[in-house]
């Protein structure tokens, strides 16, 4: 079902495009190749440029606010892995496997 593009649309859309900036420009480079997986499946649901001129998108607001609460959520872990990577080995792992590496 399609959905007409709002003011509230743009608006959300272009918070997405806030954080995803963030993410691909600081985050996703040092992530798994599952993360990189996870983030192109996330952004594969994300209204398209050319869905927000034709005035209609896919998701409802209320649903890209969940996708906004979702992409926070992504951005969260991969900040979390990047506290912990292992410099030496250019890779990023959870806290508990760090300290079993150690």
């Amino acid at each position: 079902m399609l959905n007409k593009v709002t003011p509230r649309t743009v608006i959300l859309v272009k918070e997405l495009g806030s954080l995803a900036e963030q993410i691909d420009d600081d985050l996703l480079s040092g992530a798994s190749v599952y993360a990189r997986d996870e983030w192109e499946a996330l952004r594969g649901r994300w209204p398209s440029a050319s869905q927000i001129a034709a005035g209609a998108v896919d998701l409802s607001d209320d649903e890209l606010e969940v996708m906004i609460g979702k992409v926070r959520r992504f951005r969260a872990i991969l900040e979390g892995f990047r506290r912990h990577a292992l410099p030496a080995y250019g890779v990023w792992l959870p806290a508990a496997e760090v300290f079993q590496a150690a």
